[in-house]
């Protein structure tokens, strides 16, 4: 995947959507990519969404296991942060 502007930290796949993967980033930003059912063919460039709000590098993440859709990254700034990964 090229679709990272820096060094992927960390990464998950939905529990409920296979396809959709979630990288989190040492420039803060968590990107969510849709992988097509049939597999990668190609370098992913874009993610689906691009979810920005740290303000330094965010070395976890994670899906919410019960609620669909919901990410939690927590980054050196000292914050966590809760995601619609539908926006």
């Amino acid at each position: 995947m090229t679709g990272n502007e820096s060094r992927v930290l960390d990464f998950g796949f939905s529990a409920f959507d296979e396809g959709l993967l979630a990288c989190s980033c040492e420039g803060g930003e968590v990107n969510v990519f849709r992988i097509p059912a049939g597999g990668l063919t190609a370098d992913l460039a874009d993610p689906a969404v691009s979810l920005t709000g740290h303000d330094k590098k965010t070395p976890l993440l994670a899906w919410h296991t019960v609620a669909s859709n919901v990410i939690v990254s927590g980054s050196m700034d000292k914050t966590l942060r809760g995601w619609d990964a539908d926006k």
